[in-house]
């Protein structure tokens, strides 16, 4: 073998620290920046925390008001909004970071089925009419809309429970517990006997009186009744949504001139520079090893305010980008909202796209009309729908076009999903039926039959 040098050039990128701090800074909101700045606290002397109790009454510079939680309803209402009154912005902000739903997901195994296209749309239309806790009520009119018979309705109720989670779609409480079980291999007819003579028993969960008259020794009765207080009298899956704290990192205020973009800097009410670190490293007296060893940490504090003082800048060329672009939002409301790409975003801020992606991500901007994601300014984010014309709309336009035809419906007789699509259609939004079911629960609308009066 023999050893020998060589040189040896590569193109390769690297990022120096401070690059590194930048961009893990600018990735986080408000809340999360505390979080940062509260664990650097711990092992950097130069940061200090303000006790939490000074913290909370210390206002941010150049604002009127103090204590984000206490003034929530002023934040999302405004005298001079065109939206209307109940309209609730929580909703659109959920249907922007929620994880997908189980009614997202068994849509598209209907899609994606093998079942004929005819019985898709019976199926799709199941979908559609079940109640808040999973149950079909409206069989008859199924059948009459579809002019099929009760063994053909029965058979496509049957492609039914094979894609959905089990129980749900079922007509009675009974039919729920039967389904229950057959999912999970226990297709015993006396089970079966069981859930079906005492279902309402079993939902009240008294397995006394469930299991009662059948002569069950105490082990078997012991067993049987595990299996029965296992079953769900809603079969609906239970949606695991956090609540959370959310915080604005960016105001958009209109001033006399005009609008004024604003990055909030609350996190510095709970974090200042420990002063007495500061003297000890400039000391005469301290040794050169214990001046090295502050040197360090004073080097990082540096590098974290430099951070954060580029996070504050990008997040204000973003809000100016927004005012440029999104003016008519920020004036009328969310008729106006425009599509807007974070490309066009970071061409117009002097950045990379990534970057627009990284200070949009997680954050929450201020303006009259209440709190909302940045994310609603973007297309790829919000989603975009064609119009008529061939051009591109935001779907939060959707969202809100649908919640104000809701609103104004007769409650005796509400509208369908196929109604509101063809509103839609007459307003220049190519939106199909699915589509409208798929938004209408996005914002929290039941279906036409819950909204009955």
């Amino acid at each position: 073998m023999k050893n020998e040098l060589s040189l040896q050039q590569k193109q390769q990128l690297s990022l120096t620290v401070m690059q590194k701090i930048s961009l893990e800074l600018l990735n986080r909101n408000q809340l999360d920046l505390q979080e940062y700045l509260k664990e650097e606290a711990e092992i950097n002397p130069f940061l200090e925390p303000v006790p939490a109790q000074e913290a909370v009454s210390l206002p941010e510079d150049g604002e009127s008001f103090s204590g984000f939680d206490e003034n929530w309803d002023l934040y999302t209402r405004s005298a001079s909004s065109h939206l209307p009154r109940d309209f609730n912005p929580d909703s659109f902000m959920e249907s922007l970071s929620r994880p997908e739903e189980w009614s997202d997901l068994l849509l598209r195994d209907i899609r994606l089925s093998r079942i004929p296209e005819e019985k898709k749309a019976i199926l799709e239309d199941i979908l559609d009419r079940l109640d808040e806790n999973g149950f079909l009520s409206s069989q008859s009119e199924l059948m009459e809309k579809y002019q099929i018979s009760e063994q053909d309705f029965e058979e496509v109720l049957g492609s039914f429970f094979l894609l959905a989670p089990p129980g749900v779609g079922a007509r009675s409480l009974e039919e729920c517990y039967r389904l229950q079980l057959q999912a999970r291999g226990l297709e015993d007819p006396l089970l079966e006997r069981i859930v079906t003579e005492k279902a309402e028993a079993i939902r009240r969960k008294d397995f006394h009186e469930a299991l009662d008259g059948y002569g069950f020794e105490a082990g078997e009765a012991s067993r049987i009744e595990r299996i029965l207080s296992s079953l769900s009298p809603r079969p609906l899956p239970e949606e695991d949504l956090p609540a959370s704290l959310v915080l604005p990192d960016l105001f958009i205020r209109r001033t006399e001139e005009g609008f004024r973009a604003e990055v909030s800097e609350k996190y510095q009410s709970y974090f200042t520079i420990n002063s007495r670190y500061v003297e000890m490293m400039r000391s005469s007296e301290m040794g050169q090893e214990g001046k090295n060893f502050l040197k360090k940490y004073y080097q990082n504090y540096v590098m974290i305010k430099t951070a954060l003082d580029r996070r504050r800048e990008t997040l204000r060329r973003l809000g100016e980008a927004l005012i440029e672009k999104q003016r008519g939002f920020f004036e009328k409301g969310f008729s106006h909202l425009k599509p807007l790409t974070q490309a066009e975003a970071a061409e117009l801020m002097e950045v990379h796209p990534s970057t627009v992606s990284r200070a949009v991500r997680d954050k929450f901007v201020q303006t009259e009309f209440g709190l909302f994601p940045l994310g609603i300014f973007f297309t790829g984010v919000a989603g975009t729908v064609s119009s008529t014309h061939g051009e591109q709309v935001s779907r939060t336009l959707i969202l809100q076009a649908i919640k104000e035809m809701v609103d104004r419906e007769d409650k005796k007789d509400p509208l369908t999903d196929e109604e509101i699509a063809l509103e839609l259609e007459k307003r220049g939004y190519q939106v199909s039926r699915r589509a409208v079911n798929k938004y209408r629960g996005m914002i929290h609308i039941p279906p036409r039959k819950e909204r009955r009066q």
